[in-house]
């Protein structure tokens, strides 16, 4: 089994972030998705962090806005999505996502959590560190993508 940690809109709450960096050192594999690029620059060393710049990010950003990536044999197509319209709609971002033939879309930029499914997509969006201590596991096992909402207890 591989395991993913996504994470969004930490917005400087470093605190949050780090419990729940802790709590999951078994993942594989962490995606951020931006607002909150500068709270993971402590943490380089110690993770391997698949980042995104979101809208609150600033231009000194080094991460890039899109970022596509293989782990556990599965495609991600990781955004912030304010360049997706995602408060509104998430089916330009579905179409993006289908268009490069990915398996897993992952965005934040809104600050709530959903998984939906697409024609074989599955789109899955954290939620926010800062309001709530929300983030999402994804699991791969067997060649199936199992994502989990969760919330720091």
């Amino acid at each position: 089994m591989v395991r993913i940690l996504a994470i969004s809109d930490s917005h400087g709450d470093r605190r949050t972030l780090y419990r729940i960096l802790d709590t999951h050192r078994e993942a594989n594999a962490v995606f951020f998705l931006g607002d909150g690029y500068a709270d993971l620059l402590d943490l380089q060393d110690e993770f391997t962090v698949h980042a995104v710049a979101g809208n609150c990010d600033g231009f000194s950003c080094e991460a890039p806005a899109e970022r596509e990536t293989t782990v556990g044999g599965k495609r991600f197509f990781a955004v912030h999505g304010h360049h997706y319209s995602v408060k509104h709609t998430l089916l330009r971002l579905s179409l993006a996502a289908q268009s490069r033939g990915v398996d897993v879309a992952l965005f934040g930029h809104t600050h709530t959590s959903c998984i939906e499914r697409v024609e074989g997509l599955t789109l899955v969006n954290p939620g926010s560190v800062r309001d709530g201590g929300r983030y999402a596991l994804i699991d791969i096992q067997n060649g199936e993508v199992f994502p989990h909402l969760e919330r720091l207890r």
